[in-house]
């Protein structure tokens, strides 16, 4: 009461006060308590001197920007649902520069509507999606900070509007440009920053310099470890396949700048998370199971981009100098040799395809959408490259029986030329393709039926033990029991899938699959049970083709992708015959 009498009774020092306030400049950044009084702030932090005076709890909030003509809902219902969908199929080709036409053929290939899951029928698909690139809103939400899920500081924008256009500028063009897995990371801030991480890996790569944008990849990889720690600290184990993208974004991203020490320590985190994850053994939902599968498929990508780079570190340094250590060269050393190893992939078109794939990475490393279901692959594609580079190690290893002095054959056959790029762009290409629901038609050619984490595992153990291309090194002990706890998994689910009326899984491709695992496990574990795993479903194979030689089953390996210059036929043959007998003797055990 006594404050209201004064008040009222005060009018006429109120209206100089009133006169003052209203003559002074407006103030945007004042407090939460000055303002709700609609008095002056003097905006001292952490307290203004008004709160400190009075002894009020002083708080300042961030002003909101309102945005001209831009609301996130409607700009993001533009970006992910455009008013018209296209069903039809299309198709991606990509064409390096200055390269034959058989390099090209390769590389193209073909896909059919990438999300065809049965949840989605009649609705919108996001991937079906992405507007014309002339008139895509993704410049307009650029103009629009608010309408982003991060904030974009320094030259954020300048990056990723390079990112946006540089399929353009790199000879790879794409027939439908409707198409675009940038078009919806922007909603999501923590592919957006994946996708700005990758963006100037892209940059170094077709570059040879990040000075134009150094700042700017540092402040989002420091905002992506700091997320990452956050993560952690809450212990909740709906984060778990967030963590392992994010960790493995982080890998990845040190792997190009030639970080090994780093790139190792993230990719030990990322199996110690999956361990941990495995032993906790609790049951899983369709949705766990999805986060799962991606997890999985995380720790496999930055596994073989992993050991391909350090393997050839090694291989190299091993050319000029025997008693060379990867650990023990600096990182500008080892980026400046990366710098190099890029340049001499320049003339081959293996530089384009590299580019070409970590244009479409923002997509593997982002959340899969909801009711988005992933299917079983056609690993045509990855055959075909470990074809192309088999025969180009055949050739190699033939003509160094006439030309033994030839050190550096081996070296420029498996990497400088091209054929191990087209390997790696697969991991990512035929990761798109298994979010389609169902598998695109095989238009009369061969098919290979496998599912993503199959493929790529064989395909590990295939570089590794038959072809000698990689060198995982210690990393090999650690990492290959989940490696094979995968492997198993997934041929498990295909051995099941072959049993099916009208299955068209290929036995010979399956017999391959088992007898890649039974290699390794013949060199690491051979009286494993995971070795018997394998051995069993080598006998199982001979038993219903009727093959008892090693040169019939050598026959159907070299029908998928085995090499005429075996480096280790007699361990070929020893698994051969190891799986024969142990399962021959088994048999004979179970008759009466």
């Amino acid at each position: 009461m006594i404050s209201n009498v004064t008040f009222m009774g005060d009018q006429s020092q109120l209206s100089v006060r009133k006169q003052e306030r209203l003559s002074a400049p407006k103030s945007r950044g004042g407090c939460v308590i000055c303002k709700r009084g609609h008095i002056k702030c003097d905006e001292a932090k952490p307290k203004c001197s008004r709160c400190i005076k009075s002894n009020l709890e002083c708080e300042y909030k961030k002003p909101e920007k309102k945005t001209k003509g831009c609301r996130p809902d409607r700009i993001s219902q533009r970006i992910i649902l455009p008013k018209e969908v296209v069903d039809e199929p299309s198709t991606l080709v990509i064409r390096p520069c200055n390269v034959t036409a058989s390099f090209d053929d390769f590389i193209a290939f073909e896909r059919g509507s990438l999300w065809n899951s049965g949840s989605l029928q009649g609705q919108t698909r996001p991937w079906d999606m992405m507007m014309p690139r002339q008139a895509s809103p993704l410049a307009r939400v650029l103009e629009s900070p608010d309408c982003l899920a991060i904030d974009m500081p320094l030259k954020s924008k300048e990056l990723f509007h390079y990112f946006y256009v540089a399929d353009q500028d790199s000879g790879v063009p794409h027939k439908d440009q409707r198409r675009d897995c940038l078009s919806f990371v922007t909603n999501n801030a923590h592919a957006f920053r994946s996708a700005l991480i990758i963006a100037s890996l892209h940059f170094v790569w077709n570059k040879g310099d990040l000075q134009q944008f150094k700042s700017t990849f540092l402040v989002h990889k420091v905002h992506s470890i700091r997320m990452v720690k956050e993560w952690m600290a809450t212990k909740d184990p709906s984060l778990f396949t967030s963590i392992v993208r994010q960790v493995a974004t982080l890998c990845f991203s040190e792997l190009c700048f030639a970080d090994v020490v780093s790139a190792e320590t993230h990719l030990i985190g990322i199996m110690s998370l999956l361990d941990h994850k495995k032993q906790l053994g609790s049951s899983l939902t369709e949705d766990d199971l999805i986060e799962q599968e991606l997890a999985d498929r995380y720790f496999v990508f930055t596994y073989t981009c992993f050991v391909g780079f350090k393997s050839r570190l090694i291989e190299y340094l091993r050319r000029i100098d025997p008693t060379g250590n990867v650990y023990n060269i600096t990182p500008d050393e080892a980026m400046t040799l990366t710098s190099s190893f890029l340049q001499s992939e320049a003339p081959t078109g293996a530089l384009a395809i590299k580019l070409a794939a970590l244009r479409l990475l923002p997509s593997f490393f982002n959340p899969m959408p909801i009711g988005v279901k992933m299917a079983d692959i056609d690993g045509y594609y990855t055959i075909l490259a470990m074809r192309e580079l088999t025969s180009e190690l055949d050739g190699v290893r033939i003509k160094q029986r006439t030309e033994p002095n030839d050190s550096t054959a081996v070296f420029e056959a498996i990497w400088p030329n091209g054929v191990a790029s087209k390997l790696l762009a697969q991991y990512v290409f035929s990761h798109t393709r298994s979010m389609s629901g169902k598998l695109p038609p095989s238009n009369g050619r061969q098919r290979f039926r496998t599912t993503w984490c199959g493929i790529q595992a064989a395909a590990n153990m295939y570089l590794h033990h038959v072809v000698r291309m990689t060198e995982p090194g210690f990393l090999e002990q650690r990492a290959h029991h989940y490696m094979m706890y995968l492997f198993q998994r997934e041929l498990t689910q295909l051995s099941a899938q072959l049993e099916e009326q009208d299955s068209d899984i290929s036995r010979d491709f399956l017999f391959w699959h088992y007898f890649l695992g039974a290699i390794h496990m013949y060199k690491n574990d051979r009286d494993s049970s995971t070795a018997e795993f394998f051995y069993g479903g080598i006998y199982d194979w001979s038993k219903v083709n009727g093959v008892t030689e090693w040169a019939d089953a050598w026959a159907a390996l070299r029908s998928v992708s085995w090499p005429v210059e075996y480096p280790d036929e007699l361990t070929g043959q020893c698994v051969w015959e190891r799986a024969r007998a142990k399962n021959n003797y088994a048999e004979n055990k179970r008759r009466p």
